[in-house]
């Protein structure tokens, strides 16, 4: 817990904030380098990890995020987040959705306050068109609003419009 702690509770460095623009412009792969400088000065920073996953999954670079994704885990493995997004990749890159699969099933509905597994879960139902599984996703999540990946409040019925939507109703 210390480690994990330390890992997420980092100050910017001023070539992240630099670096968080240019991704933001679509220059990725300077973003990616100025990243990666700052994250040789802070290897133990989950935050310039997630960075550099993030954008080496915009550049398409696989084999990068996978690198990253991979020390993400030996950050934070305990973090659904974490476990979740490394395992998305094999999605992105592979079409594969066994090892989103093996991650949720470590997961129950009360070890997701806030939705990221639930969200996750529907998420991958309905890339698989297994609308019954993204019905049940939400059916078993506990609250009306989670928390959607992007950050803001969101509720539940919301993404059971999107499931009844793609079913044709």
């Amino acid at each position: 817990p210390e480690m994990l702690m330390e890992c997420l509770v980092t100050q910017p460095e001023p070539e992240s904030v630099l670096a968080y623009i240019h991704r933001r412009q679509g220059k990725w792969r300077e973003a990616r380098a100025e990243l990666e400088r700052v994250a040789a000065r802070e290897p133990n920073a989950l935050n310039y990890e997630e960075e550099l996953f993030a954008t080496s999954t915009l550049l398409r670079d696989w084999d990068a995020a996978a690198r990253h994704g991979d020390r993400l885990l030996k950050l934070a493995p305990v973090l659904p987040q974490v476990r979740i997004e490394r395992a998305y990749l094999e999605i992105w890159r592979r079409g594969d959705l066994a090892p989103v699969g093996k991650v949720f099933a470590e997961y129950t509905d009360d070890g997701d306050p806030e939705g990221d597994v639930t969200w996750a879960r529907w998420d991958a139902a309905m890339i698989a068109r297994h609308y019954a599984a993204a019905e049940a996703a939400l059916a078993q999540f506990h609250l009306e609003m989670m928390t959607s990946v992007f950050g803001a409040p969101l509720p539940k019925s919301y993404l059971e419009g999107c499931t009844a939507l793609a079913q044709g109703a």
